[in-house]
């Protein structure tokens, strides 16, 4: 049983499309600008997914090995494809792989601290009492 906590991925807002701007003159033949950008929007919404899904979605009939060597976990890229649409999951995915090499590290570190504590307590009591270590 691993006593290490479970990775918590992180959390992103969701995109939202951009305000039309304010003309200051209509005409008659101005057409609805919300709507137009709403369904740029959603198009490029769709695109972006579709894109995400095209490129990742080969890489989960790789190994687990394989994934591990171009720095993703399958997990990561099963959580990442099951985003809602607004979130970008290219950018979510690379949230996810920093926050976990950061904690990687992180846990890494605290390993190589815990190790390098007891040698050095060792090195400083092995020598002898009148011997000084400072200079070179």
């Amino acid at each position: 049983m691993c006593n290490q906590p479970e990775f918590q991925r992180p959390q992103l807002s969701p995109d939202s499309p951009a305000k039309p701007p304010e003309l200051d003159f209509y005409m008659p033949a101005t057409p609805p600008l919300a709507f137009l950008e709403k369904a740029a929007f959603w198009l490029r919404i769709f695109r972006r997914r579709h894109h995400f899904r095209r490129l990742f979605v080969p890489l989960l009939r790789e190994e687990d090995l394989i994934l591990s060597d171009i720095g993703f976990n399958r997990s990561d890229i099963e959580w990442a494809l099951e985003l809602p649409l607004k979130v970008d999951a290219l950018k979510a995915l690379q949230a996810c792989r920093k926050a976990r090499e950061e904690s990687e590290m992180l846990r890494d570190g605290n390993r190589a601290f815990a190790k390098d504590q007891k040698p050095r307590q060792i090195y400083f009591l092995s020598h002898p009492a009148g011997v000084d270590n400072t200079q070179a």
